[in-house]
């Protein structure tokens, strides 16, 4: 939900995976960030996908990094009940060992919804 668990100016459409879920018109109407969205959908170009991540001993929190071998991956943007939403990288996760993935220290899963296609965690060619 914007403002709770991102902020608007800090995401793009695609960053928290509205052209996944219909929110995002690509055929008719204005938006702010419309020419940046249609270019990255044209372009196949999308780098970032907002994910769920878990964690045991409450390693997750709002703000936080996360990262595989000192790479960073992303950043979480809210936490409830040791889960979290987080924007990810997902040519950088394509890349990364899933058991070297941390955030401060702790081993974290990165999952995604069974709704989610699995081709958008694929990263673009170009």
């Amino acid at each position: 939900e914007q403002d709770a668990d991102y902020d608007a100016e800090a995401v793009f459409p695609s960053d928290v995976n509205l052209d996944l879920l219909n929110g995002v018109n690509y055929a008719k109407g204005c938006f702010v960030g419309q020419e940046v969205a249609s270019r990255m959908r044209r372009r196949g170009s999308v780098r970032k996908r907002t994910l769920k991540v878990t964690a045991g001993d409450g390693a997750l929190a709002k703000g936080a990094q996360i990262e595989a071998d000192g790479l960073p991956l992303g950043d979480v943007m809210s936490v409830r009940d040791g889960e979290a939403l987080a924007i990810i990288r997902i040519d950088r996760l394509a890349q990364a060992d899933p058991a070297k993935i941390q955030c401060a220290g702790a081993p974290v899963e990165i999952v995604s919804a069974s709704w989610f296609p699995t081709d958008a965690l694929q990263p673009s060619e170009t």
